[in-house]
């Protein structure tokens, strides 16, 4: 008699567990739904023993009904975030699509905190015939490039280096510059920011042994060896991230083009023509905010805007081949005409 009270006590129990993991702050749910879910889960209950356990629950915790027919419940919006060993759909995708696209841009110890997180979001969308299961089939992010595997990177340097950013401290490294993998170099560094340019991460940052504002760009899989300092970290005055990008300075810009006969090279006025069907991208997805565009008598398009002259747009040009003809600025058609390869 007693094992069986004990048994009822622990079914009802985690019955109402489940139904408290189910419920939204904000968004109403029905109690016709939460009888879906419980029974996806192996839990036969009637509707009646839901509104039974919900207005008991409601007694203990901050839950709040309609009042319309079906019933509608959610937790009060003054209520704490809960804690509960579930998620709904909607965060179980969210969780599974930061870990896929995110996680190399997370620090190790953090990724490690959220592990157990991670896995109860792909415990969440495992049910068969689950709708955001699909969804995860369904959403792909291909690059606009030809895709390329990503470097193998020190796992223990990148721990270093993600927790010197992380906490603010410098950082020892041992590094190899590009192409010479023989020869390691050991610098003293000031971390400021990463930045994933492709299947590339770049760590920005200092030299304690250069000027405040000399940015210097270093590819992570180049690290042979880091180490976090106890000295906190220098950061020039000025520094802003999204300042730094809006300028250009990942396109990779080049002696020459640093060196154009123009006012501004940071926001350089240019000039393009190109064939119907190369520029027809160019009326949806703009190269600037002040892009002006005029389809012409022979169907050409012409692009005017204002943006860096970098590499990265030698190479995005190149890549029209006769599609496109450079009108403007003198420098850039110059770089087009190089033999270079930047």
């Amino acid at each position: 008699m007693q094992h069986s009270i004990e048994k009822e006590t622990a079914s009802s129990l985690h019955r109402q567990w489940q139904l408290l993991s189910r419920l939204n702050t904000g968004k109403w749910i029905g109690t016709r739904q939460l009888q879906e879910q419980l029974q996806r889960e192996g839990i036969d209950i009637s509707l009646r023993t839901i509104q039974r356990d919900l207005k008991q629950l409601a007694q203990r915790f901050p839950l709040e009904a309609n009042g319309e027919i079906p019933q509608g419940w959610r937790w009060r919006s003054d209520a704490p975030v809960q804690s509960l060993p579930h998620m709904n759909s909607s965060q179980a995708i969210t969780f599974m699509m930061v870990e896929e696209h995110l996680r190399h841009l997370l620090p190790p110890s953090l990724l490690a905190e959220m592990r157990p997180w991670f896995d109860l979001a792909h415990r969440s969308v495992s049910v068969e015939h689950n709708p955001m299961r699909e969804w995860i089939n369904r959403v792909r992010i291909i690059p606009p490039t030809q895709p390329l595997i990503p470097p193998a990177v020190d796992p223990k340097a990148q721990q270093a280096i993600y927790e010197a950013l992380l906490q603010d401290r410098q950082l020892e490294v041992d590094y190899h510059p590009r192409g010479q993998p023989e020869q390691v170099k050991t610098y003293q560094l000031n971390p400021l920011a990463l930045v994933q340019r492709g299947p590339i991460i770049y760590l920005l940052c200092t030299r304690p042994d250069r000027a405040e504002d000399d940015i210097r760009m270093f590819a992570l899989h180049r690290f042979n060896r880091a180490e976090v300092l106890e000295q906190r970290a220098a950061r020039p005055s000025q520094f802003d991230l999204d300042q730094y990008l809006a300028s250009g300075a990942l396109g990779f810009k080049t002696a020459l083009l640093r060196t154009a006969d123009t006012d501004n090279v940071e926001n350089t006025p240019i000039s393009l023509r190109f064939n119907a069907s190369a520029g027809q991208g160019l009326l949806e997805c703009r190269l600037s905010d002040d892009q002006r565009s005029e389809i012409e008598a022979d169907g050409k398009i012409s692009i005017q805007a204002s943006v860096p002259l970098t590499a990265q747009l030698i190479w995005w040009l190149r890549g029209f081949g006769r599609e496109v003809e450079v009108l403007a600025p003198d420098s850039l058609i110059a770089a087009l005409a190089s033999d270079s390869s930047f």
